[in-house]
């Protein structure tokens, strides 16, 4: 078992000193994530000792199959879609424009966010029957967009939508105003804030269609891979496989991959939106056919069983892991790597822990 430390990243879309709470250090900059596992892009660094958890699993190939965040947003993520795994090795093998990976790994990447803060999302799409009256408000320059839509193309209408030309682009988000003053108070107040962090973008044609949701602290959003979604602002918790496969579609000054991002859509992958009681001790967010299962333990107890890998991540106040004859305490912001060859664990978070586990194998 190993004993770790986040590694930081400084994303624009951050917080300024966003994680400090977590990582002691204020970088008067934009605080976006803090990485707990061993993917290459950000290895988490071991406590006590030099080097992090990729050198100390070298043995395994330096793999450990979770990837969890703490993650700090505000102003919004890019609208993206992460591929599914056989599409994953594909791109990974591909090359792009510039000589390089399409991707960063060659693994699919499903994941979950839990909110330890109200957080504001973009996740699917609408019905037809929302979506069409939306894209109908904006005029001419939506019309091939609405019509595909229509017809039950989403891929389709985002694909009319990104591209516009920039005159059309122009008209569309000219009515914007009037499309955006059907949607319910919350809907539309996303779309305020969208908007103003990315004007001009062709990607908030795409938000306007998608399913806005605010999480409350302890909600979650299971995203599997094909999921076309975006993050907007708050504090939260994100759980994945082990992998930084992005594909985007808008709402970024980063490459937008238009024909890699839909080819990667899957309208079949539905996400799901966990409500949970913000007080309940012990709450297990279960998804059949996960590749992971999470657990948010406050003030209480609960067991990590052999056989899975697991990661047992500190938020607030002291969280002690036991195993065997050997005690852990972590403080926020450390976290425990557990192989799945090693003894079962105990967790007992006098504040608020999480625990991660792989899924059935």
């Amino acid at each position: 078992m190993y004993v770790v430390d986040g590694a930081l990243k400084e994303y624009a879309w951050g917080r300024h000193d966003g994680l400090a709470r977590w990582t002691g250090r204020h970088t008067a900059g934009p605080q976006a994530e803090l990485w707990f596992g061993a993917h290459p892009s950000g290895p988490s660094w071991l406590r006590g000792r030099p080097g992090h958890l990729a050198d100390a699993l070298s043995g395994d190939g330096g793999q450990f199959p979770l990837l969890v965040k703490l993650l700090a947003a505000a102003r919004p993520l890019s609208i993206q879609v992460h591929p599914e795994e056989s599409l994953a090795r594909r791109m990974f093998e591909a090359r792009g424009s510039a000589g390089a990976p399409l991707l960063a790994d060659p693994d699919e990447k499903t994941e979950m966010l839990v909110a330890l803060e109200r957080f504001s999302v973009l996740v699917g799409f609408r019905d037809p029957e929302e979506a069409v009256p939306l894209l109908r408000a904006l005029g001419r320059p939506a019309a091939a967009a609405a019509e595909a839509y229509a017809a039950g193309d989403v891929a389709g209408a985002v694909a009319a939508l990104l591209r516009t030309t920039d005159r059309d682009r122009d008209e569309a988000l000219g009515a914007l105003a009037s499309a955006v003053a059907r949607l319910s108070e919350g809907d539309a107040a996303a779309m305020d804030v969208v908007e103003a962090a990315f004007p001009g973008d062709r990607g908030i044609l795409v938000a306007l269609c998608m399913r806005h949701h605010e999480l409350h602290p302890g909600d979650a959003v299971y995203v599997p891979a094909g999921t076309v979604h975006a993050y907007v602002h708050g504090l939260a918790v994100e759980v994945m496989t082990s992998s930084d496969n992005v594909l985007r579609l808008g709402l970024t000054p980063k490459v937008v991959a238009v024909d890699e991002a839909l080819a990667a859509f899957d309208p079949a992958a539905v996400p799901q939106l966990l409500r949970v009681d913000a007080d309940e001790p012990v709450h297990a967010y279960r998804w059949p056919g996960a590749p992971f299962h999470v657990t948010r333990v406050r003030g209480a107890s609960t067991v990590g069983d052999p056989g899975r890998a697991r990661l047992v991540l500190g938020v607030d106040g002291r969280t002690v892991v036991t195993t065997g004859g050997a005690t852990h305490d972590l403080a926020p912001g450390s976290a425990l790597v557990a192989l799945a060859d090693e003894p079962g664990i105990t967790v007992q978070a006098l504040g608020t822990a999480f625990v991660a586990e792989e899924g059935d194998r």
